[in-house]
């Protein structure tokens, strides 16, 4: 158990035997719980509970001043301000007549003594477990209500976004009556990843795998919330600390998409084929349509086209013509396999079919935001714009996270309308200002358009939340280059570039400029 994570909660022993009390005080302390009251009458208890002491727990004695404590706890429980207080019984009565009584008026868990600290233990945890799952029932049963409600478009997302932060109050409350287990810690994380809170969720994912190491749901779900702010290097970094011997097929495929924006072609294809041998084996029959095979195969694809354009070697160019084939056979209505496919074609210098591939991407139907996307995508290298304004309307209207997908949306528009793409860029900021890749899309926009204060603004505060990032670094140092008037720019460059190759030594780019800048200081 990790004793470094504290719990607040605040526990009230109520028990008329000092020895008892003592005991159970030291059994709770030794778990990891301080915030603890004695007391050896009921009247003492009944002041602590209604005082608004913030009391959490109640571990009560069922046999003390005659067996008083059944009528005290449904007394207590009629104040409907106490009625979420948790209690546990300690009792000597093995009569299940006296256990389902006490369960009946509101008892969470009934402990028979002797009480050993396992046994106490497990009973918390089980009150904690009770807590997670009423959270996500209650969490699952309003967002019923109001897919089932006819309300309008921005009601219904401030309605999710309500539910969403009442969820997440429940299971910070799981959280605090015991922390030192992984389950509140991941559903805590699925819940901040959900409303965009990103750095509260990877907080919360990497104390799940700091608690269980060989978590693999924990280990993909801090991938999947990295991705989102296109932390390669630490996705890495965290996939490899996991071991791919133990991978699935997902963190085979987090890890390709990892290395193959990072550059590294040859790990990259071979994680994902790696994935593929894994999502393949044991399937005895073809169940088609399969997106996550079609997704992998595709991924796969890019990986051979960014090796073909490495090498110049067309042999790299058919396999991953092949790959994006297959990925449009297990998933026909994949839009961004069908382009990826359109590209491959042309680059091959086969036009008929690359025209024969464009027309069945018009007969797709795109059933998700993501495919909204990347039909916008298609609109907008063919200079269709209002095609493509309205694909990228749609995907914010399907949107399960209107914050990424803005992101989206402006990176889909920064080569065609960058007014457009900052504009959708700063409304993602709206919904979470602690972004710091959309903040790094954004300096990286305001660079072009020669706003270079605005720029400098942008990557310094994508850097206070993400100094880990050597991207951001590399992108800050073309700002203080083109800063002229500055006389501390050249240094504050090189600074950041000498950062970006600690935190990736085999950045060849940073290395030639820096070895450039270095030269002409001496000169």
């Amino acid at each position: 158990m990790t004793k470094a994570i504290e719990s607040t909660l605040k526990i009230l022993l109520v028990d008329d035997d000092k020895a008892l009390l003592k005991q159970m005080h030291t059994m709770l302390k030794n778990i990891g719980y301080h915030n603890i009251v004695e007391v050896t009458r009921l009247a003492q208890a009944e002041e602590h509970i209604t005082s608004r002491s913030s009391v959490g727990l109640v571990i009560i004695d069922w046999e003390m001043e005659a067996g008083g404590a059944s009528d005290f706890i449904s007394s207590i429980f009629e104040e409907e301000a106490i009625i979420s207080l948790d209690v546990i019984m300690a009792t000597r009565s093995k009569e299940q007549e006296t256990i389902l009584g006490a369960i009946k008026i509101g008892v969470k868990q009934c402990l028979l003594r002797p009480i050993l600290p396992k046994t106490i233990e497990d009973s918390l945890i089980r009150i904690m477990k009770d807590k997670c799952e009423k959270a996500k029932e209650r969490l699952q049963n309003s967002l019923e209500e109001i897919n089932q409600s006819s309300l309008g478009e921005e009601e219904e997302q401030r309605k999710q976004k309500g539910v969403y932060h009442a969820a997440l109050h429940g299971i910070k409350e799981a959280l605090n009556f015991f922390p030192w287990s992984a389950v509140p810690h991941y559903e805590a994380g699925l819940l901040y990843d959900k409303i965009g809170s990103l750095n509260n969720a990877v907080d919360c994912f990497e104390r799940v795998l700091s608690l269980e190491s060989k978590d693999v749901d924990a280990c993909i779900a801090l991938a999947s919330t990295l991705r989102k702010r296109k932390q390669w290097t630490r996705i890495i970094k965290v996939l490899l600390g996991f071991s791919v011997g133990k991978s699935s097929a997902v963190i085979l495929e987090h890890l390709g998409e990892a290395y193959l924006m990072t550059g590294e072609t040859n790990k990259a294809i071979k994680a994902f084929n790696d994935a593929i041998l894994f999502e393949s084996y044991g399937k005895k029959t073809e169940v088609l349509p399969d997106r996550h095979l079609a997704k992998t195969h595709e991924s796969l694809g890019k990986a051979y086209q960014e090796k073909s354009d490495e090498t110049h070697d067309k042999n790299w160019q058919n396999r991953a013509i092949k790959s994006f084939e297959t990925s449009v056979h297990y998933d026909p209505v994949l839009i961004s396999a069908h382009l990826n496919l359109v590209s491959a074609y042309k680059k091959n210098g086969d036009h008929e079919k690359a025209a024969e591939a464009l027309s069945k991407v018009a007969k797709v139907t795109p059933n998700s935001s993501e495919d909204w996307i990347s039909l916008g995508r298609l609109y907008l290298i063919q200079d269709e714009e209002p095609k493509a304004l309205f694909a990228l309307k749609r995907a914010l209207e399907m949107s399960e996270n209107r914050q990424q997908t803005l992101f989206e949306i402006g990176d889909a528009l920064v080569n065609f309308d960058p007014e457009k793409a900052i504009s959708a860029l700063k409304n993602s900021l709206k919904i979470d200002s602690e972004q710091p890749h959309v903040l790094n899309k954004l300096g990286i926009l305001y660079r072009k358009k020669g706003m270079i204060k605005e720029a400098l603004e942008s990557y310094l505060q994508a850097i206070n939340l993400d100094d880990k990032d050597e991207a951001i670094h590399y992108n800050l140092v073309g700002v203080y280059l083109a800063n002229k008037e500055d006389e501390n720019s050249r240094k504050e460059a090189i600074s950041h570039l000498k950062t970006a190759i600690e935190l990736k030594p085999d950045f060849s780019e940073a290395k030639k400029l820096l070895s450039q800048l270095e030269k002409e200081v001496k000169g």
